[in-house]
């Protein structure tokens, strides 16, 4: 394939490049358009994607305490070319961007199956409790010091619980590179998960050493001249889960003739939950495959804020 061979080309003034060489491998000459170098489509009607979701929500008007309840189940499906996402990078998909419509190997309805930005679970709570104590409340409504101490108090939340994102996998070595295709892919083997067992978050506060998610015994390398046999998405296979709890306790304290006094605690990510960012690598034969190295979102943070009105 990449023995150098005559070019019939040579000496064309309208053959760019290719004009001035004398011979040419023989992988050139087998392409679909051997006159060109590469050929790019733009713009093509080739990719399509289709979403379904199912939505449950649930809403309480304000007494002394409302809120919303929340819940998504959703499927996308789609065979869009190079696609990532923040959580998970692109897959090395085989021949991306250089398929010929009407091939087998070239067919991108092939590569139709879970969209990388899939999460098929989103849950959203959202709370606003207004203690019932203190004036104009059921409890210690007697006003002076209890008013002070224990009234105006409210407390509120925002809980995010959402499933990660499917996982593509590549192979740092592309055996095929002769074939002049544009990735490769791995071997899958039976038996083994994709994932290493546990909980990531559990395993890197044990160890912060213990930082890989994906399975690298899952893997082979495929040989020179096969394609390997794993997916676009792998199956079952997800990035973790992200949850979140934000907080917000607020107290006011009225002196009348419309004063007032509030003081705000604000708690972002009360349970100090990571979202990760994307793995370093998901190439197989990459030193650094499968590892999670990165944080995607905010560590636990407070904020104190006072304000008076008057």
């Amino acid at each position: 394939m990449t023995q150098n061979v005559a070019n019939p080309f040579f000496g064309n003034p309208n053959a760019g490049s290719f004009a001035t060489r004398a011979t040419l491998p023989r992988n050139q000459l087998l392409r679909p358009f051997p006159q060109f170098d590469t050929v790019n489509m733009a713009e093509t009607n080739h990719g399509k994607s289709q979403y379904h979701a199912g939505v449950i929500q649930v809403r309480k008007r304000m007494t002394w305490w409302s809120g919303s309840f929340s819940y998504t189940f959703s499927r996308l499906w789609d065979n869009q070319f190079g696609q990532g996402n923040y959580y998970t990078s692109a897959p090395g998909l085989l021949n991306n961007y250089t398929f010929s419509a009407g091939t087998e190997y070239f067919n991108p309805d092939a590569e139709y199956s879970r969209s990388l930005l899939d999460s098929p679970h989103k849950v959203a709570i959202t709370p606003i409790v207004q203690l019932p104590f203190g004036a104009g409340r059921r409890f210690l409504n007697g006003g002076g010091w209890t008013n002070a101490v224990f009234g105006g108090w409210t407390v509120s939340a925002v809980i995010q619980m959402q499933s990660g994102f499917p996982i593509g996998v590549s192979q740092n070595t592309n055996t095929n590179s002769f074939m002049l295709g544009a990735g490769q892919r791995p071997n899958l083997v039976e038996g083994q998960d994709f994932l290493v067992g546990g909980s990531i978050t559990d395993r890197l506060r044990d160890n912060p050493l213990d930082d890989r998610y994906l399975n690298a015994n899952a893997f082979t390398q495929a040989l020179a001249g096969t394609f390997g046999n794993s997916p676009r998405t792998l199956p079952g296979a997800y990035s973790p889960w992200r949850n979140s709890t934000d907080v917000g306790i607020n107290k006011d304290v009225r002196f009348g003739g419309g004063r007032r006094a509030t003081l705000r605690l604000e708690i972002i990510n009360l349970f100090d939950n990571p979202w990760y960012a994307a793995m370093q690598s998901v190439s197989f034969g990459n030193a650094n495959f499968g590892r999670v190295t990165s944080q995607g979102n905010y560590s636990r943070t407070l904020q104190i804020t006072g304000r008076l009105s008057f």
